[in-house]
């Protein structure tokens, strides 16, 4: 996988073949498909590997406040992409567009983090008793990929599509949230949406 990430890394794009893969890892030609199965499988494992340094990042984030937290997780898994474009950019566009990218594995690990705080803001009293944090989290990655395709058509920019994402987030809390929480969220949505009113 190191190997993969460099040739990805030095070309700008994932246009390498297994063979070139074998030769930079210094295996077999045979040894890469053994292992993984095809390319496509080399770039799966590429993503997933970020996505679980991500998972590890992002579970180090202080516990608090729920909303706050929640809005900390999509900051963090915007910044991954962003922060290494030149390297994201190729291999998620080939990732998308491949069948079946969106496999349990990793549809877990997209959506651990995401379950767990909304299991917090429940049980601080925050969100209420009945809202099923699975279903949430589910629709708070329904949000996060709408954006992130977004993202990499160009069509917003870096900073527009964490406002894209906080304020898609938030807007869902609004409707699970219990009446108190309402000022709360309200506030915290109001800076967002004058941001993407004024872009």
């Amino acid at each position: 996988l190191d190997a993969a990430e460099g040739l990805l890394r030095d070309r700008g794009e994932v246009e390498f073949t297994m063979r070139e893969l074998a030769q930079a890892s210094e295996l077999s030609a045979a040894t890469p498909f053994n292992l993984f199965g095809s390319k496509v499988g080399v770039l799966f494992r590429l993503l997933e590997r970020g996505l679980l340094a991500q998972h590890e990042r992002l579970q180090r984030l202080p516990a608090g406040d729920p909303v706050e937290r929640i809005l900390e997780l999509a900051e963090g898994s915007v910044g991954i992409y962003t922060s290494d474009e030149a390297y994201y950019r190729p291999l998620l566009d080939a990732v998308l567009a491949t069948p079946g990218h969106d496999t349990p594995p990793m549809l877990r690990t997209a959506t651990a983090l995401w379950r767990e705080s909304l299991r917090d803001a429940i049980d601080a009293g925050y969100l209420r008793p009945e809202v099923d944090p699975d279903l949430l989290a589910l629709q708070f990655h329904v949000l996060y990929r709408g954006s992130l395709t977004m993202w990499l058509a160009s069509h917003v920019s870096n900073e527009a599509w964490l406002d894209h994402l906080q304020h898609g987030v938030l807007l869902v809390l609004l409707g699970a949230a219990r009446d108190s929480a309402h000022p709360d969220l309200r506030a915290r949505l109001a800076p967002i949406r004058e941001r993407l009113l004024a872009s």
